[in-house]
C-alpha cells in the first residue's frame, strides 16, 4: 500500500471563538485526504457570569467564616462562664478557621477570578503554606477536642480534675506544632528532592502545592 500525506485540521476553542491549525502528517495509510480533529483547550474558559456567581458565593463564605469565628473567640474572652480551660481548644479551632477566612480564602478567590496566578511567587508560597498549615491545625484541633471529650466522659472525676489551663495550652502547642510541620515540610521536601520542579513552579502562571 502506498504511503500518503494526510492534512489534519486541528480545531481548538479559545475565548474569541475557534482557532484552526493545519498540520501535515506524512506516511499515513488513511484514505481520507482531510480530517478534522477537535482538541480540547488545556485551559477551559469559564464564563464571566459563572465567575461572578462563584465570586459572590466565595465572598459570602468568607464573611460568614470570619464573623462566625470572631464571635466565638469574643464569646470565650468576654463571657466569664465560658472562660474555662476546655474552651481554649475551641478558641484554637476558631482562630485556625478565622485565619482561613482572612488569608486562604481571599487568595483562593483571586486565583478563581484570574486565568493566571496574579500575585507572584512569594504570595503563592504564602497561600499554599498557610492553606496547609491552617487546614491541618483545624483538623488536629478537632481531633484533640474529640479526645478530650472522650476522656472526660470515660473518667469524669480523674480527668476532669486534670483539665487545667497548663494542660490545655500544651494541647494547643502540640496542635500548632504539627500544623506548622505539615505546612512547611511540603516546600522543604519539594526544594530538596525536586529542586528543578520547585524552582519552575515559582515562575509559572499557576499556583499549587508541589507534588
Amino acid at each position: 500500500m502506498t504511503s500518503r500525506s494526510l492534512l489534519y485540521t486541528v480545531v481548538t476553542a479559545t475565548e474569541s471563538g475557534y482557532h484552526r491549525q493545519a498540520t501535515l502528517i506524512s506516511n499515513s495509510h488513511h484514505h481520507h485526504p482531510l480530517e478534522t480533529i477537535i482538541v480540547p483547550d488545556e485551559n477551559p474558559v469559564v464564563s464571566p457570569h459563572l465567575r461572578v456567581i462563584l465570586a459572590v458565593v466565595v465572598l459570602l463564605t468568607i464573611v460568614t467564616t470570619v464573623v462566625g469565628n470572631a464571635l466565638v473567640c469574643l464569646a470565650v474572652l468576654l463571657v466569664r462562664k465560658l472562660k474555662q480551660p476546655p474552651n481554649y481548644l475551641i478558641v484554637s479551632l476558631a482562630l485556625a478557621d478565622l485565619f482561613v477566612g482572612l488569608v486562604v480564602m481571599p487568595l483562593a478567590l483571586a486565583d478563581l477570578l484570574f486565568d493566571r496566578w496574579p500575585l507572584g511567587g512569594w504570595m503563592c508560597q504564602l497561600w499554599t503554606t498557610s492553606d496547609l498549615t491552617l487546614c491541618t491545625a483545624s483538623i488536629v484541633n478537632l481531633c484533640i477536642i474529640s479526645v478530650d471529650r472522650y476522656l472526660v466522659i470515660c473518667n469524669p472525676l480523674r480527668y476532669g480534675a486534670q483539665r487545667t489551663t497548663q494542660r490545655m495550652l500544651v494541647y494547643i502547642g502540640i496542635v500548632w506544632l504539627i500544623a506548622l510541620s505539615v505546612g512547611f515540610s511540603s516546600h522543604l521536601i519539594a526544594s530538596l528532592f525536586e529542586p528543578d520542579n520547585h524552582e519552575q513552579s515559582q515562575h509559572s502562571n499557576s499556583c499549587q502545592v508541589s507534588n
